[in-house]
């Protein structure tokens, strides 16, 4: 049995030693939430709002061939030909759909005037699951929200999902709810990389599906030297709104 004395010389060097283990995080711990914070940033700040007469939905930037583009859903701009493009600090311009996808839920938007926001890089690579990622979008109304969600897996062979996604294309699964204006919101990685592209929420389910950025590189190298052509010939006209 300890003394009275010896009690209390354990009592204080546990509250030193508990005290010391609290206060310090370990580096994974230290660098994760911060990571994760820059995440937010940069996946907020290259988001766009995508309007036309048929609605809204998101979009991101990337650069494709020293061009830099708005990447959305197809089934955002539909047929529609002339977009209005929001950027986060409230700046808008015309943009023209110069691409649709005949595989893949993707269009391409090239504003009339300079893309002013940075660009997020593509990944090559695919959504590992257990993985955190953030989404961005203006679900319900809301402009420019950033949430963050799981991987959960990929789906495959289902119906809707190789409509929605592209039919030789895996739709990647993430734990994160979405609603109506999350459609083309880009999906991040801690590192600010694109790793995919938001179609929607699955009926009667927490889960979301995503196009898969390694699906989009892909198609996005084959169009980039068209769209830098374009973007020449848009400046070299002189149209600032197309």
């Amino acid at each position: 049995m300890l003394s009275a004395r010896g009690a209390r010389c354990l009592r204080a060097c546990l509250g030193v030693s508990l005290v010391a283990w609290c206060a310090v995080p370990t580096h994974a711990d230290s660098q994760a939430p911060a990571d994760l914070r820059a995440a937010h940033q940069l996946a907020v700040r290259s988001t766009v709002v995508v309007s036309s007469p048929i609605g809204e939905g998101a979009g991101w930037v990337t650069e494709l061939d020293g061009v830099r583009v708005v990447i959305t859903n197809r089934h955002v701009v539909q047929e529609i030909h002339r977009v209005d493009v929001i950027y986060a600090d409230g700046v808008e311009a015309g943009g023209l759909v110069v691409h649709r996808s005949s595989t893949l839920d993707l269009a391409i938007v090239v504003p009339g005037t300079d893309i002013h926001v940075p660009p997020l890089p593509v990944a090559r690579r695919p959504l590992m699951r257990g993985e955190r990622v953030v989404l961005a979008g203006h679900p319900g109304g809301m402009r420019f929200i950033t949430s963050e969600g799981v991987v959960a897996g990929a789906a495959h062979g289902l119906v809707e999902t190789d409509r929605a996604c592209g039919v030789n294309a895996n739709c990647a699964v993430i734990d994160a709810e979405t609603h109506f204006g999350n459609s083309g919101g880009p999906v991040v990685d801690a590192q600010g990389n694109c790793l995919g592209m938001v179609w929607g929420g699955m009926t009667n389910t927490s889960f979301t599906l995503a196009v898969q950025a390694e699906s989009m590189a892909r198609e996005l190298a084959t169009v980039a030297e068209r769209i830098h052509a374009y973007r020449q010939r848009l400046r070299a006209h002189g149209r600032r709104r197309p």
